[in-house]
C-alpha cells in the first residue's frame, strides 16, 4: 500500500475525540462527543458577528484581547454574557465526563476496530498503535480546561489586581512601588507567554511530526492528511516518505496571479496517480480558477 490518508483532527488536542469509533457521550448515548473547538464554536464563536475560527490558530492571548477592544462598547455586556455560558458549558462537559465511567464507549471502540482492521488492509496491532498517536482532548484535564477557556488569564488578573491594591495600601517609598511594579509586570509578562505556549494550537508542524510516526507504522510511501488548511509536503527523515497536506479552498484570495503553472490560486488538492507500474503517487495541486485546470504545486519537492 502506497497511500495512508487521514483527515488529522485526531492529532489536534483542541479537534480530537477521546473515541473516534464510537464517539458519544459517555453520560448520554443519543449525542455524539464535542471536541473543545467544537464547544467553542457552536455555543461561543457562532454568536459573535465577524468572527471567525479559520486563520486564528497562531493567535496569542494579546491578537484576542485586541479583538475585543476594538468591539462596539455597548456590547461588551452581551461578550461577557456569551463567554460566562460559554464558560459553563466547558465546566459543565468536564464534571460529566469525570463522573461517568468510560468502559461501554471503550468497549464498543475496540469491537468497531476489529471489524475495521480487514477493510482498512491494516492489522489490529497497527490500528492500536495509530490509535496511542492520538492527542488526548485538552478540555478533559483540568490545567488544560483552565489554560483552553482562558481561566488562568482571569487568575492571573486577579493575582496582579490583589498585589496593587496591597501595594496601595503600604507605605512605601516610590522607588519601592515602582520595583514592586516592575517585578509584578515582569512576571506577569512571564506567566502569560508560558499560558501562550501551552494554549499553542498551531497545528501544521504538528501534523508532519505525527506523519512520520504514522509512517514508522503504516509504511507506506505517502502520508497524506488535511485538517489544518495549510498546504505542505514535507520530506520525512525515513524512507524517502513524503507528508502531504491537502490545505483548502476557504481562504481564496480577491487578487491571484494566473501565469500557467506559476498561478497563485489557493485552491490546494492531492492526485492520487496509479503509474504504469501500477503503483500509486500522490502530489500536491493547485486549481487555477482562470485556466481551469489544475497545476502542480510550485513548492513540491522533489523525492531523495
Amino acid at each position: 500500500m502506497g497511500v495512508f490518508i487521514e483527515h488529522g483532527h485526531q492529532y489536534d488536542t483542541y479537534s480530537s475525540l477521546e473515541h473516534l469509533l464510537y464517539p458519544l457521550l459517555p453520560w448520554n448515548h443519543s449525542k455524539v462527543e464535542w471536541p473543545a473547538v467544537s464547544l467553542a464554536i457552536r455555543h461561543g464563536v457562532n454568536r459573535l458577528a465577524g468572527f471567525t475560527t479559520h486563520e486564528k490558530d497562531d493567535w496569542t492571548s494579546l491578537d484576542y484581547l485586541r479583538f475585543f477592544l476594538t468591539r462596539n462598547p455597548a456590547n461588551i455586556p452581551r461578550l461577557i454574557r456569551i463567554y460566562g455560558q460559554l464558560l459553563r458549558r466547558f465546566l459543565s462537559y468536564y464534571i460529566n465526563h469525570r463522573r461517568t465511567t468510560l468502559d461501554p464507549i471503550g468497549e464498543i471502540h475496540g469491537q468497531v476496530r476489529r471489524t475495521l482492521a480487514p477493510e482498512s488492509g491494516l492489522s489490529q496491532t497497527q490500528l492500536i498503535e495509530l490509535e496511542k498517536l492520538h492527542a488526548p482532548p485538552r478540555h478533559l484535564t483540568l490545567i488544560g480546561l483552565i489554560n483552553t477557556s482562558f481561566i488562568d488569564r482571569w487568575l492571573l488578573f486577579l493575582f496582579d489586581s490583589l498585589f496593587v491594591v496591597t501595594l496601595l495600601t503600604l507605605d512605601l517609598p516610590w522607588w519601592g512601588w515602582l520595583l514592586a511594579m516592575a517585578s509584578m509586570l515582569g512576571w506577569s509578562a512571564a506567566a502569560m507567554r508560558a499560558m501562550d505556549r501551552m494554549l499553542d494550537p498551531y497545528i501544521p508542524p504538528k501534523l508532519a511530526d505525527f506523519a512520520a510516526r504514522m509512517h514508522d507504522i503504516v509504511k507506506t510511501r505517502y502520508v497524506i492528511m488535511g485538517h489544518s488548511h495549510v498546504p505542505h509536503v514535507v520530506l520525512l527523515p525515513q524512507d524517502n516518505a513524503i507528508n502531504i497536506n491537502t490545505g483548502s479552498w476557504l481562504h481564496q484570495s480577491a487578487v491571484v496571479r494566473h501565469a500557467d503553472e506559476h498561478c497563485d490560486c489557493n485552491l490546494t488538492h492531492v492526485a492520487v496517480i496509479i503509474n504504469d507500474n501500477a503503483h500509486l503517487d500522490a502530489e500536491l495541486r493547485r486549481w487555477c480558477i482562470q485556466a481551469r485546470k489544475p497545476f502542480r504545486w510550485s513548492h513540491h519537492p522533489e523525492p531523495r
